[in-house]
C-alpha cells in the first residue's frame, strides 16, 4: 500500500496533488499539507505541489513556509518554462513579503483579509490557470 492507504498504483504524484486540493478545499489545511508532502516526495520538481503546500501553509499562518514554498515552486516553474506558474508563485510570495512588511510596520488590522484574498487567488491560480 503507498501513501494514505492507497495502491502505489493509485498513490500517484497528481493523484496526491488532487487529494491535496480536496482537503484544502474542505478547510483541512493540515490534511492538505500531509497530502502535497506525499506529492513532493513522489515528484520533487512538481511545482503544482510546492505552490499548493503555501498557500495552505499561509491559512495555517506559517508566512516562513509559506514564503519558501512559494520561492521553491517559482524557481521550478521558471526551469520549466511555464511562464503563468512562474507568475503565479512570483505574485504569492511577493503578497507575502508585502504582509510581512506591514506586520512589522504594525499595520496588522488588514492581515486577515489580506492573508484570505492572497490565499483565495492562489488558489484558483492553482486549480484553474495552471497546466
Amino acid at each position: 500500500m503507498g501513501a494514505v492507504g492507497l495502491p502505489s498504483e493509485v498513490a500517484t504524484h497528481d493523484n496526491l496533488y488532487n487529494l491535496g486540493l480536496a482537503e484544502a478545499q474542505r478547510g483541512n489545511f493540515r490534511g492538505a499539507i500531509e497530502n502535497y508532502n506525499q506529492a513532493i516526495a513522489a515528484n520533487s520538481s512538481f511545482a503544482n505541489a510546492y505552490l499548493a503546500r503555501g498557500i495552505s501553509r499561509i491559512q495555517l499562518g506559517d508566512q516562513t513556509g509559506a514564503l519558501q514554498d512559494s520561492k521553491q515552486a517559482e524557481q521550478l516553474y521558471a526551469a520549466q518554462g511555464n511562464a503563468a506558474g512562474t507568475e503565479a508563485s512570483t505574485q504569492f510570495s511577493s503578497g507575502i513579503e508585502a504582509m510581512q512588511a506591514a506586520a512589522a510596520q504594525g499595520q496588522r488590522g488588514a492581515r486577515g483579509n489580506f492573508m484570505n484574498v492572497l490565499a483565495a487567488a492562489a488558489s484558483l491560480l492553482v486549480r484553474f490557470a495552471l497546466p
